[in-house]
């Protein structure tokens, strides 16, 4: 998962899959299906806050949030 020194909006699939490492692919899966991804529809695009995606990737993957 990338680092960013603050916490910010990601607009869009891609700069979600890039923030957290993973494909588009994958995204799109975890908003189809992952009960808690925190993604919302901003505009009639998917966009996520740095923080909250952090903080659910740390749920996820059983690691402290960084």
């Amino acid at each position: 998962m990338q680092q960013a020194t603050k916490d910010e909006w990601l607009r869009g699939v891609k700069a979600i899959a890039d923030f957290l490492g993973v494909s588009d692919r994958t995204v799109k899966r975890w908003i189809a299906s992952a009960a808690g991804f925190p993604v919302h529809q901003i505009g009639g695009r998917y966009a996520a806050h740095t923080g909250e995606l952090r903080t659910w990737a740390a749920t996820r993957c059983g690691r402290a949030a960084a």
